[in-house]
């Protein structure tokens, strides 16, 4: 967009032609097309201006009409506030108390696809061998909590969120105890809890989907070991399947094409998984990067929304 480079920590298309980049303090968004900055944000703009604000990620709305910055204040509270395209404040929400370490608040599809909430959480409070651990969902338009989940966990260590592609369904992954891992699943409808996993194979989820029809989860973990496993989770049975995938780098991802088949991104590696009756099945299909056709969750990622 320039003769110079900045640094910047990471970056969300907007539509087509619009991508907002994001660094320590600020947010700018600029239209690729033009190659010109349309606006540029200072998290202090409109918080507390005599407290080091880091921001840790932003979230566009599928609509594009607003976004939602979690910034990491203090390193022990993650504050969010929403705003709409033009960078005017729409609300800034109490903050969430993240511990000691902040940098462990919740990773994954924050934003579900049908851009009503937002799920903020991770360690609350550490001690020797738990933690207590604290989810958030806000309501996107409000800022108002209608969700929180409290639980203690024998780990210290991020989370990681999905939603069903018709968000009727939110699920948590977290580590809960030596090299296990445990998922659980909500109504969202309620937010009562529908489904818990545990224990389950893995240290960290790296990444997590539902399939089209929500009656399966499937996620990518690293053991202990430092190798990686996937699996492939019946929520109807309580059943799963494994596939270790050996030491694989980054990227990590997991797109369904069907219930009961999908796309796995190993470092760069391209691999079609089937989920039979007899277990998974790992066909490669090359070394690339690939991106599938258009999703729901297309316009929540910081991929182009039209997937090009």
């Amino acid at each position: 967009l320039g003769k110079g480079a900045e640094w910047v920590i990471g970056f969300e298309w907007v539509s087509n032609d619009v991508i907002a980049t994001y660094a320590t303090n600020s947010i700018k968004i600029y239209d690729v097309s033009a190659r010109k900055l349309l606006k540029e944000i200072e998290a202090s703009e409109y918080l507390d201006p005599y407290t080091v604000h880091n921001v840790i990620n932003i979230f566009w709305s599928p609509r594009g009409d607003k976004f939602v910055v979690l910034d990491n204040y203090a390193w022990k509270r993650v504050f969010v506030a929403a705003y709409d395209y033009n960078g005017r404040p729409l609300w800034i929400s109490k903050s969430v108390r993240i511990g000691p370490y902040g940098l462990q608040v919740h990773k994954g599809d924050l934003v579900s696809p049908d851009g009503r909430y937002i799920v903020v959480g991770g360690p609350e409070q550490e001690r020797y061998s738990t933690s207590i651990y604290r989810t958030e969902v806000l309501d996107l338009e409000t800022g108002e909590t209608v969700f929180t989940h409290l639980e203690e966990l024998f780990a210290a260590g991020p989370c990681y969120v999905t939603w069903s592609f018709d968000a009727r369904y939110l699920a948590i992954g977290c580590p809960n105890g030596i090299n296990s891992l445990q998922v659980e699943v909500f109504s969202t409808s309620d937010w009562r809890l529908i489904t818990l996993l545990r224990p389950l194979p893995g240290l960290f989820v790296e990444a997590m989907s539902f399939n089209p029809s929500g009656k399966k989860l499937a996620y990518i973990a690293d053991t202990s070991g430092g190798e990686d496993v996937m699996v492939v989770l019946d929520l109807e049975s309580k059943n799963y399947e494994k596939i270790n995938l050996g030491v694989i780098s980054r990227p990590k991802e997991i797109t369904w094409i069907g219930d009961d088949e999908l796309v796995l991104l190993a470092g760069n590696n391209v691999y079609l998984v089937h989920v039979g009756v007899e277990g998974l099945s790992l066909d490669k299909i090359g070394s690339c990067l690939l991106y599938t056709s258009p999703s729901p969750r297309d316009l929540s990622t910081s991929r182009m929304p039209s997937s090009a």
